[in-house]
């Protein structure tokens, strides 16, 4: 059983395996590894990633896709 102590300190949207009808594991984990090859993006939790990658699938433009890149930087980075 899980506990509250086992969330995360901050809130992301659920992703559902569902939500991403079309995309095979291994196009998530190339999108991830894209994502993650960018040191600035190391500290960014996967589920908030896998938010992105969602965006990506979903056809969000490349400004919406750096500016919610730009604004959990800012997040997690000042965390640690």
């Amino acid at each position: 059983m899980l506990t509250n102590s086992l969330r995360p300190a901050t809130s992301c949207e659920p992703i559902h395996p569902i939500e991403m009808e079309g995309t095979t594991v291994g196009e998530m984990a190339k999108a991830l590894d894209a994502f993650y090859s960018d040191s600035l993006n190391r500290r960014i939790p996967i589920v908030a990633a896998l938010q992105r990658v969602k965006m990506k699938h979903d056809g969000a433009t490349r400004q919406a896709l750096e500016d919610q890149a730009a604004k959990r930087r800012g997040a997690f980075n000042m965390q640690h």
